[in-house]
């Protein structure tokens, strides 16, 4: 598995990049840990060494001062008057000496009050008399080693060793004191009664080496170390371990200090303090890892610490990386799989989908420019389809208007037609010139006379019509107004340009999608007036003998019925009817002739629908030619009502193929929606339909975009899944369709107002 993830990882640059992101951050702190415990392994030593060494100076500094009390004592009690007559005593023993040494154990035992002595002795070296402060009066050899002989001295060797110098130490050795052991340090100091080159005996000190040990002690502890007290010439004095290894002398230097010695393979921490009273040496000899217990255990658990956090750090650094570089990979494999670009050498992912989006970027504004180039075009094209009448409903304009980035008014609206006289039909270079510099003279006037609420549309080379949005309103007052602007217009356009043309104005009209009417009575104006000026297209009274059904309302015709506009289709049968009817004075003849025209279109109408009669064309056009014997209004009738019928049948059939198209598109959904890939483009190539067609068929039928619907779709599954099941968040959000569970989290709570944890607690409880 590990072997996997790191080939993963070498293959996958981005994740890669991730992984080693959060190594280093993860590395940060752990390195900061290693630094901090070093630091305190330092700090903690040096503690420790200062410890030792102020418990051994402490140790120092009462022995210092305790020797120096027994130096005191020694030379006070060398002054004392039965001392110096006891020294001049000789042999044989009369009972006045023995009186005489009696009042002088009575004296010494006065001088009993350092805690460290366990006995001191007066040696009369004429008498060869041994007075103990704590036992009795000894005399000779005999009574020497029976009473109080010390280690292994036989009598003359130790009154040699002790008279011998002014002072002595002798070796530590056991003390034979009437029938008990005690180790002990004997400390000697010779007396003289005069100036005599041999001294007359000798005052000995009996140190307690148990009390020295007993003070080391509290050097070493319970750590597994010794410490012992050696004087200046190297012999140990005490120790609390006798079996202890020494430290060699040449290894000390100055007065005071620390080391690290390996002692049987162990690494020992050395501390040792000099006596400058006479040169002691006090050393502790310590286990390094006792004295730095502290420090080994901060270790330890530094180290455990430091594997755990790297442990999970690395877990977490994984699950972060692949995580966090998994959009970005799926990004780049999306630019790869889409994006036409070649992959430079040693370029890495980041590199490529930076240039696959300038690439992107520059193709959308080449794309942009291009589209710009064609706006031209496309709003010709949506002023020609607006004249002609081709818009079947305002959600098709409306579409178009955005795609030609316009915004004409979709209410109240009036227009006009400007036909630019003295040309008669007469194309030429100059004239087209001047044709095109008088229509732009136009446009600026009639921008700066009638405000910004107009569009203009070149018909022809000498004809344009302008869409003026103004009130439904036809007032008399109203139409005052306008005609003095207008008459501004025709005003400036002789006087001050010379250019002589026919205004025509068209009534108000309400809807947008009624310019056709405006249009076709504006230009049928146009086609039988001559002369110029501002004319109403309603104060004018037809005079031709023709009936009203031009083709270009025919095609409209054909085309409403064929869209199902049921509303539009008896806006424009009564309009046809008005204007051969209500406007015209039309003979029979003529009328019939009409008839013919709007069976003819009937007849073409019937061969594009299947209608539930199964009727073909040619009986359709039998059918009617049996009506037409009838007079105009019932013949009329009776076509409009055949129209009506093909409409309805019409939006029928294109109500139920949106229906059918519905449910294909929510089939799709249904059974796509937990794929992540699902998009407004997949769902265009499985229905073979443009994307901005769907997007418009979705808000016509759903009342929402396709996006909304994924959406909810998605999340309301999430619900489901959610109160009635027991997977993960990241479970669901993966079943669901999301790539991870913090895009879905995210998109829960800004369309539920909630977490999902949140909702499922609640769907709970």
């Amino acid at each position: 598995m590990l072997q996997t993830f790191l080939n993963t990882v070498g293959n996958n640059g981005v994740l890669k990049r991730y992984f080693v992101s959060y190594l280093i951050v993860l590395m940060i702190p752990i390195l900061m840990g290693s630094y901090l415990y070093s630091h305190t392994v330092n700090v903690v030593e040096d503690g420790a060494l200062q410890a030792n060494l102020s418990i051994l100076n402490q140790n120092k500094e009462i022995m210092d001062q305790r020797l120096e009390e027994i130096d005191h004592m020694v030379n006070r009690f060398s002054l004392l008057a039965n001392v110096r007559s006891a020294l001049n005593v000789g042999l044989p023993l009369s009972d006045e000496d023995h009186i005489l040494f009696t009042e002088m154990k009575k004296d010494l035992s006065a001088y009993m009050t350092n805690g460290f002595i366990f006995d001191f002795s007066v040696f009369l070296k004429k008498s060869e008399t041994l007075i103990s402060v704590g036992g009795g009066i000894y005399h000779g050899k005999e009574e020497y080693e029976r009473f109080m002989k010390f280690g292994d001295l036989e009598y003359n060797r130790w009154t040699l060793l002790i008279t011998e110098r002014f002072k002595s130490l002798l070796p530590p050795a056991v003390l034979h004191f009437e029938g008990r052991q005690i180790p002990s340090v004997a400390y000697a100091s010779s007396l003289y009664l005069g100036s005599h080159a041999a001294p007359d005996g000798a005052i000995v000190i009996y140190i307690d080496q148990t009390k020295l040990t007993s003070m080391l002690n509290h050097v070493t502890g319970n750590s597994g170390g010794w410490a012992y007290i050696a004087d200046a010439a190297g012999q140990v004095l005490a120790s609390t371990d006798n079996a202890a290894l020494l430290v060699e002398p040449a290894e000390i230097s100055g007065p005071w200090g620390s080391f690290h010695k390996q002692i049987d393979e162990q690494n020992m921490l050395v501390a040792y303090t000099t006596s400058a009273y006479n040169g002691w040496k006090y050393i502790s000899v310590i286990p390094a890892d006792s004295v730095l217990s502290k420090a080994v255990y901060i270790k330890r658990t530094t180290w455990y610490i430091s594997v755990v956090t790297l442990l999970v750090g690395l877990l977490i650094a994984v699950y972060l990386s692949y995580r966090n570089s998994k959009p970005l990979q799926e990004l780049f494999y999306s630019f790869k799989t889409y994006v036409t670009r070649e992959e430079g050498k040693g370029q890495n992912e980041y590199e490529y989908m930076k240039g696959a989006l300038h690439e992107i970027i520059s193709s959308k504004q080449q794309l942009e420019q291009m589209m710009d180039d064609q706006l031209p075009l496309l709003k010709n094209s949506f002023f020609d389809k607006l004249l002609r009448g081709d818009f079947h409903s305002f959600g098709e304009m409306e579409a178009f208007q955005i795609q030609a980035r316009l915004k004409l008014k979709t209410e109240g609206f009036l227009m006009l037609l400007i036909k630019i006289r003295g040309y008669n039909g007469i194309i030429s270079p100059d004239f087209l010139k001047e044709l095109h510099f008088s229509k732009f003279i136009v446009k600026n006037l009639l921008g700066d006379l009638l405000g910004s609420e107009i569009w203009i549309h070149d018909v022809s080379e000498d004809t344009i019509v302008v869409w003026y949005g103004v009130a439904s309103s036809d007032s008399e007052e109203y139409r005052h107004e306008l005609q003095q602007k207008f008459e501004t217009l025709d005003g400036l356009l002789r006087h001050k340009f010379s250019i002589h043309g026919t205004i025509i104005a068209s009534p108000p009209y309400e809807s947008l999608n009624d310019t056709w009417k405006a249009y076709q009575q504006t230009r049928q104006t146009g086609d039988y007036v001559e002369e110029s000026g501002i004319l109403w297209t309603q104060e004018l009274t037809p005079t031709e003998t023709g009936y009203y059904y031009p083709m270009e309302v025919e095609v409209k015709l054909n085309n409403t019925v064929l869209a199902g506009e049921s509303e539009e289709l008896n806006s424009l049968l009564e309009h046809i009817y008005a204007e051969n009817i209500q406007k015209r004075k039309l003979a029979p003849s003529v009328l019939h002739q009409l008839l013919l025209e709007l069976k003819g279109t009937l007849t073409k109408v019937s061969g594009h629908m299947q209608t539930k009669h199964g009727q073909t064309p040619e009986e359709w056009s039998s059918k009617l030619d049996q009506t037409l014997h009838r007079d105009f209004a019932e013949s009329y009738h009776i076509i409009t009502h055949y129209l009506l019928v093909f409409c309805e049948e019409a939006k029928m059939n294109r109500n139920q193929h949106n229906e059918e198209t519905m449910r294909q598109m929510l089939r799709f959904i249904e059974l796509e929606f937990a794929n992540p890939e699902l998009s407004l483009t997949s769902l265009s190539m499985h229905m073979k339909l443009t994307e901005s067609y769907i997007s418009y068929f979705f808000k016509q039928h759903l009342q929402m975009n396709f996006s909304v619907y994924l959406e909810n779709k998605r999340l309301d599954k999430a619900c489901e899944l959610l109160a009635h099941s027991s997977q993960s968040i990241q479970d669901i959000a993966v079943q669901v369709g999301y790539s991870s569970d913090r895009v879905f989290r995210r998109a829960f709570k800004r369309v539920k107002g909630i977490q999902p944890t949140q909702y499922r607690d609640s769907f709970k409880s």
